[in-house]
């Protein structure tokens, strides 16, 4: 009789320690698990797109080597899994005028809201995955009187599309500079 209980003594005592054994480990492995985690960019994120349902949107993500083309009209939404990898999004807005589309960039490091107005509109943003980022939007009205004809001379318009073109010409080359 006292070699049994000595035997299911020994038994459990090699139980306990293989389950602290195993405990241990699975410990470990889901620690380094975390911190490869927190190497890899924090994850997913979400990219929606709101605003007046039914405006129409276009454009592409770039997300380190990889391309996504994306378009629809709002709402919608598109996941990413950054993996260390910087999220490089430019969205065009199509439409009405009276349209506004609301661009929301959400994950653990960030919640961003960007929103694009008039007839279209381009928003340019950047995100690295540790909570930098960038965005840069334009966009572009006509203004037409009651009769029709537009409200500006000829020279004035010229004069705004040369300007315009100047302006757009200039984000661009500041974004090629910030963004690679």
């Amino acid at each position: 009789m006292l070699k049994l209980r000595f035997s299911v003594l020994g038994i459990a005592a090699i139980a306990v320690f293989s389950l602290g054994s195993l405990t241990d480990r699975a410990l470990a492995q889901e620690k380094q698990g975390d911190v490869e985690s927190e190497r890899d960019g924090q994850g997913d994120v979400t990219l929606r797109i709101q605003g007046d349902k039914g405006a129409r949107f276009s454009g592409a993500c770039s997300l380190g080597e990889e391309r996504r083309e994306i378009s629809g009209q709002a709402p919608e939404s598109f996941e990413f899994d950054l993996k260390g990898r910087e999220l490089s999004c430019a969205i065009d807005k199509q439409g009405s005028q009276s349209d506004e589309l609301e661009v929301v960039l959400s994950g653990e490091n960030i919640h961003s809201v960007q929103r694009l107005g008039g007839a279209q509109g381009t928003l340019k943003m950047t995100y690295d995955g540790d909570g930098s980022f960038s965005s840069m939007s334009s966009s572009s009205q006509t203004t037409v009187s009651n009769d029709g004809g537009s409200s500006l001379s000829r020279d004035e318009d010229k004069a705004l599309e040369n300007l315009d073109n100047r302006i757009e010409q200039r984000v661009d080359d500041i974004l090629k500079r910030v963004l690679p």
